[in-house]
């Protein structure tokens, strides 16, 4: 075990010392000021969640009305331009069909 000489340790202990201090909050309340805050926030909370919980009710009411609408329109348009979109499929295989037929005859000709 290593020799410390106590002079040495004795100004070590007092170099170090006043870091070491734990420095206590000088308003013991503190804690309990924190608890009477939590506790009246809770009964804010409790107070106004029945028209909170009304209000998110007729919000989510009128947002599941919207999207209704929404998936209605869009079906409805769908329907519309469901021939369109077969006629533009067909355009587009027959435009793939020429264009390969093009690419095919100019390696031809090169």
């Amino acid at each position: 075990m290593p020799q410390v000489d106590p002079m040495q340790w004795k100004l070590e202990v007092e170099r170090v010392a006043p870091k070491l201090r734990l420095v206590l909050a000088a308003d013991m309340r503190d804690w309990r000021q924190h608890l009477e805050a939590a506790h009246s926030h809770s009964d804010m909370l409790t107070a106004s969640w029945p028209d909170t919980k009304a209000q998110l009710n007729k919000l989510a009411g009128e947002v599941t009305a919207s999207l209704e609408k929404v998936d209605g329109r869009d079906r409805q348009l769908n329907s519309q331009f469901e021939a369109l979109l077969v006629q533009y499929q067909s355009a587009r295989q027959q435009m793939t069909a020429a264009q390969e037929e093009y690419d095919r005859r100019t390696e031809l000709i090169s």
